[in-house]
C-alpha cells in the first residue's frame, strides 16, 4: 500500500485533487478514537518516529534540528522501526531517549507509558511507515513531517509542518497546516565533501536523483534544453549508486542541475546548492511540485523558480549562457547556503519549538475543568 500511496506523486498525469482523494479515502479505513488527555509537565515531551534513522535523506535535515532542540524546555524520545542500522543511527541514538518499537500495539503501550505530548510522524506514506500506530492516538497531539511531501489523509494526524511556498493559501491538506515562516527545512551535509570548483567547457547540465521522478514530460523538456544549448551534455547518475565522496564530487562536473517534475527533488537540490550548482525548478500544483521552489527561495535564486515548462526552458537556456553568473554561484552559494535558514539549523528548530509549544497550550485549554489536575 506504501508503494502505491508514494507512486502517486510521480505520476505527472493525476491531478492533485485525485491524488488528495486517495489519501483521503485511504484514512477513511479507520475509526476515529479518543485522544489521551495531555498531562502538562515541565517540559514538553515530543516524540520523532520513523523507520528511516540511518543513512538516509531524511537523516540530513533531522540531525541537525535534533541537535539544537533546547533541552531545558523539551525531552526527545527517538521511537525507530530502522531495520538497516549504521553508522547514523549511532548519531540518533545520541540526540534522545531511543526506543526501538515493534508491533502497533506494544509501540502504543510504550509510547502511552513514556507521556509523550506531541508525536511526530517522518514517513508519511514511504516504506516502514507507522501511519496504523497513528491512527490509534497513542500521544494527544500529532504532527507528521520531513519524510512524505503531502497530507496523510489521517484526520488523527492533527497537524503538517510545511511552509507558505511549498503549502500555498488553499493546499489540499486533511491535517491542519503549519508554515513555518522560515521554511520547513534545514540541511546538514553528513559526510566530508570537497570544495566546489569552477570548471570551463560546454555546458554541463545534471541530474543525480532517483530514475523513478524522470517521466516522459520531464525526459522531453530536458531535451529540449539541451537543443538549444550548442555542445551541451546532460548527466544522469543513472544507477543512483555513486559512494558519498564520488557523488558529491560529481557535482564538481555540473554546472547547472535540472529538478524533475512533477515530484521535486529535497535532498539532491540542497546538496547541489552545498556544491555551487544552482538548480532549474518548476513551480507546481501540489506540495511535492514546490519543495525545490521553497529551497531555492531560501538562498535568493527565486528568479530560476519557473511557472510552466516554456519558462522552465528559457531559464534554463538564460542560465547557460550566462557564464561569469554561473561562475560566481559556484564560489558563493554554499556561503549563501550557510547564511540562510538551511545552513542555520536553530532558526527551523526554534521556529518548530515555538509551534509545539503552542499546540500544547492549545491542548491544554482545550481540558475541561473536571480533568484538570488529575
Amino acid at each position: 500500500m506504501a508503494g502505491r500511496a508514494l507512486s502517486l506523486l510521480y505520476d505527472v498525469g493525476i491531478p492533485p485533487e485525485r491524488v488528495f482523494q486517495w489519501y483521503v479515502e485511504w484514512g477513511k479505513r479507520f475509526s476515529d478514537v479518543p485522544r489521551p488527555v495531555l498531562r502538562p509537565g515541565p517540559k514538553i515531551r515530543v516524540g520523532y518516529v520513523s523507520s528511516d534513522f540511518r543513512k538516509h535523506a531524511v537523516a540530513y535535515f533531522l540531525l541537525p534540528l535534533l541537535e539544537n532542540h533546547d533541552r531545558q524546555k523539551f525531552d526527545i524520545f527517538l521511537y525507530s522501526k530502522t531495520t538497516e542500522l549504521d553508522h547514523v543511527t549511532e548519531w540518533f541514538k545520541q540526540q534522545g531517549k531511543w526506543r526501538e518499537i515493534g508491533e502497533d500495539e506494544e509501540a502504543f503501550r510504550l509510547i502511552r507509558s513514556d507521556s509523550i505530548d506531541i508525536l511526530v510522524d517522518l514517513n508519511g506514506h514511504t516504506k516502514g511507515n507507522s501511519l496504523r500506530l497513528f491512527a490509534r492516538r497513542p500521544a494527544p497531539i500529532a504532527v507528521t513531517y520531513l519524510g512524505f511531501s503531502s497530507t496523510t489523509g489521517l484526520r488523527q494526524i492533527d497537524y503538517r509542518l510545511t511552509d507558505a511556498i511549498a503549502d500555498p493559501e488553499g493546499s489540499l491538506s486533511v491535517e491542519s497546516l503549519v508554515r513555518l515562516p522560515h521554511g520547513q527545512y534545514t540541511y546538514r551535509c553528513l559526510v566530508d565533501t570537497p570544495e566546489p570548483t569552477d570548471r570551463d567547457g560546454p555546458i554541463v547540465f545534471g541530474y543525480l536523483g532517483r530514475m523513478k521522478k524522470i517521466n516522459q514530460v520531464v525526459s522531453d523538456t530536458w531535451m529540449k534544453i539541451l537543443d538549444a544549448v550548442p555542445e551541451s551534455r546532460l548527466l544522469i547518475n543513472k544507477e543512483n549508486s555513486l559512494p558519498p565522496e564520488a557523488y558529491y564530487a560529481t557535482y564538481n562536473q555540473i554546472d547547472i542541475a535540472l529538478d524533475p517534475f512533477p515530484y521535486n527533488g529535497t535532498t539532491t537540490i540542497c546538496d547541489g546548492l552545498w556544491m555551487g550548482v544552482p538548480a532549474i525548478s518548476l513551480y507546481g500544483d501540489r506540495a511535492a511540485s514546490r519543495v525545490s521552489a521553497s529551497l531555492l527561495t531560501r538562498v535568493g535564486l527565486q528568479d530560476l523558480i519557473a511557472s510552466n515548462q516554456p519558462d522552465y526552458i528559457e531559464k534554463a537556456v538564460r542560465l547557460a549562457a550566462d557564464r561569469p553568473r554561473l561562475s560566481l554561484l559556484r564560489r558563493t552559494l554554499r556561503q549563501r547556503f550557510l547564511d540562510s535558514p538551511l545552513g542555520n539549523p536553530a532558526i527551523v528548530t526554534r521556529d518548530i519549538e515555538k509551534f509545539y509549544g503552542e499546540a500544547v497550550a492549545k491542548e491544554v485549554s482545550l481540558i475541561p475543568d473536571e480533568l484538570r489536575g488529575t
